[in-house]
């Protein structure tokens, strides 16, 4: 609990997307200082092209007005604007439908690095610090505090509380969780350009189309806003490809000729983007266990790819990170004595027990059943999985269209529904204990027992 009048101080290890966001957040909260940390030199996001489906823009709306999300976002112009096509005739075999959402809100592709300098747009001045790469944290005064250290820098001061934002490779989750990752058997082959490079084909359309096939293999192309283009190919390469390639590093031209041998059977479309691309990255895809608890001593969160290592799912790896994030900041707010009862600014006091407690509720369910379906989702791949052929593939299309039919309770998850959800399930011990928490930060202690709704 902090005292009246006391700052709640913040640190974010990580300076990305999803760091970025969280800064931005909890800017809008009442008297809290916050730092974030990253080891760049100067704002840089890895990678090339970004979904933004239905989650990530209500997140991100919910601090930027959604004309600036669209005026760097892709949406299509058609009402095919996300499509499954056969891999060798381009034929659509499913589209996406979109479900009671107005056109600015419907979901967008974009670029990384577009995201991420809009975001920072938001972020107040000064909160980002680069050039800092963390080691560790530390826990001390009886882990009532907790220190950020770095390898090229001095420790931090004190914080209330850190979050956990550095990604996949997250030290801080290596640190309570040394679980290595582990390669997925399958490496993404990206790439961002000016879209003049692909004026000259014909047959492109406008949407955001996924050529996919019955030998595991899949292509995405699609405007991306901006005036770029974007590709990304999956291809199950061999443990020794993996160990050879490097994250977000270009394959060169030799790199280039084995994508068009690898597609050149596909729809005219596939090889000919690839050969006019001007380079093509190298993302070797690894993942690890999920975090089944996102909180450490209550002074600890992790979000983003740091809790939930899986290099995406469902296009919504950012937009889980933009949710934890939502749900850290409404947690928050809802046990700020200052929105419990009429103060001043000055005086908001913050319970982190009782915030961490909300905060992991909201969250650790939902990823808990994305992580289950996720499991799903491989043994499915598995069983629609045959030889290319150019025989009668109607059998594989019923099972390719069995798994498009479902994600869109992942695609759009609302956090916010979700914080509403556990906070009105404890709303009743919440009330009952309502003046010890305001007057000493008191009548919380058991709330480790409230996890199973019969202790309520």
């Amino acid at each position: 609990m902090t005292a009246d009048g006391e700052q709640l101080k913040v640190g974010i290890v990580g300076g990305g997307i999803v760091g970025a966001y969280t800064a931005l957040a909890l800017s809008h909260l009442p008297n809290v200082s916050i730092t974030a940390y990253e080891k760049s030199p100067h704002p840089s996001e890895l990678g090339a092209w970004i979904a933004l489906p239905n989650q990530s823009i209500d997140m991100l709306s919910k601090f930027i007005p959604i004309e600036k999300i669209n005026s760097i976002a892709y949406k299509g112009t058609s009402d095919k604007e996300y499509v499954s096509r056969h891999w060798k005739t381009g034929e659509i075999l499913y589209t996406q439908p979109t479900y009671n959402r107005s056109k600015p809100f419907v979901e967008a592709r974009t670029h990384r690095v577009a995201l991420l300098n809009l975001l920072l747009e938001y972020v107040p001045p000064g909160i980002i610090q680069y050039d800092h790469k963390v080691s560790e944290v530390e826990f001390v005064k009886n882990d009532s505090k907790i220190i950020i250290h770095f390898e090229n820098q001095p420790s931090s001061s004190e914080f209330d509380l850190v979050v956990a934002a550095d990604g996949i490779y997250s030290k801080i989750r290596h640190q309570f969780n040394p679980n290595t990752l582990k390669y997925r058997g399958s490496v993404a082959y990206r790439s961002v350009f000016d879209e003049s490079y692909i004026s000259h084909i014909e047959g492109i359309s406008d949407d955001t189309s996924n050529w996919v096939s019955p030998g595991g293999k899949w292509v995405f192309l699609s405007l991306v806003g901006l005036g770029q283009y974007g590709i990304v190919a999956s291809i199950a390469e061999p443990y020794e490809t993996f160990k050879k390639l490097k994250w977000n590093k270009s394959i060169g031209d030799e790199g280039k000729k084995y994508l068009i041998e690898a597609f050149k059977d596909w729809d005219a479309v596939v090889p000919q983007v690839i050969e006019a691309v001007p380079d093509i990255l190298a993302f070797p895809l690894e993942s690890g266990n999920w975090l089944h608890n996102l909180v450490v001593k209550e002074r600890l969160v992790f979000a983003g790819d740091a809790a939930h290592p899986t290099a995406g799912a469902y296009g919504s790896g950012a937009g889980f990170g933009f949710s934890d994030a939502w749900a850290l900041y409404r947690s928050l707010q809802e046990t700020s004595s200052n929105y419990w009862y009429e103060s001043t600014p000055q005086a908001s006091k913050y319970n982190l027990k009782l915030t961490t407690f909300l905060f992991n509720e909201t969250r650790r369910h939902f990823l808990k059943r994305v992580e289950q379906q996720l499991t799903i989702d491989g043994l499915q791949s598995k069983e629609r999985i045959q030889p290319p052929t150019d025989t009668d593939d109607s059998e594989w299309r019923s099972r390719y269209l069995i798994k498009r039919h479902g994600g869109e309770w992942i695609r759009s998850h609302n956090a916010e529904f979700e914080f509403q959800k556990i906070r009105d399930q404890y709303l009743v011990y919440l009330q009952k204990n309502l003046s010890s928490f305001i007057e000493a930060g008191h009548g919380y202690e058991q709330l480790d027992e409230l996890k199973s709704a019969e202790n309520i």
